[in-house]
C-alpha cells in the first residue's frame, strides 16, 4: 500500500493503516535517534512520541510525504528530548 493511501486511511482513523506506517518506519527511525541518542530507551521514547503525536493529530495534519515527515519530526523530537535535559549525559 502507497503512503499516500495510508495517509488518507490514517486522517479517517484507521488503525490498520497506522500500524502499517509504524511497521514500515519504525525501524529506520529507531536507527537514527539511538545514533544521535546512543541509549536505547531513549531513543525507543522518542519514536513514540513521534507516533503518538501523529496518531493523536492524525486528522488535522497536513502531510506532503510520509517519510520526510517522520524523519523531520524524529529529528525535532531529539532536539527538544536533548534540550530539555532528558538524554542521559555522556562522559
Amino acid at each position: 500500500m502507497e503512503d499516500s493511501e495510508l495517509l488518507h486511511l490514517l486522517k479517517e482513523g484507521n488503525v490498520l493503516a497506522f500500524d502499517t506506517i509504524y511497521t514500515r518506519y519504525w525501524p529506520e527511525l529507531f536507527k537514527h535517534a539511538f545514533y544521535i541518542l546512543r541509549n536505547q530507551e531513549e531513543a525507543m521514547d522518542v519514536i513514540q512520541e513521534v507516533f503518538t503525536w501523529l496518531w493523536q493529530h492524525r486528522s488535522e495534519v497536513q502531510i506532503i510525504s510520509l517519510k520526510h515527515y517522520l524523519k523531520a519530526a524524529t529529528r525535532f523530537k531529539i532536539a527538544n528530548y536533548i534540550r530539555a535535559g532528558k538524554n542521559r549525559q555522556l562522559v
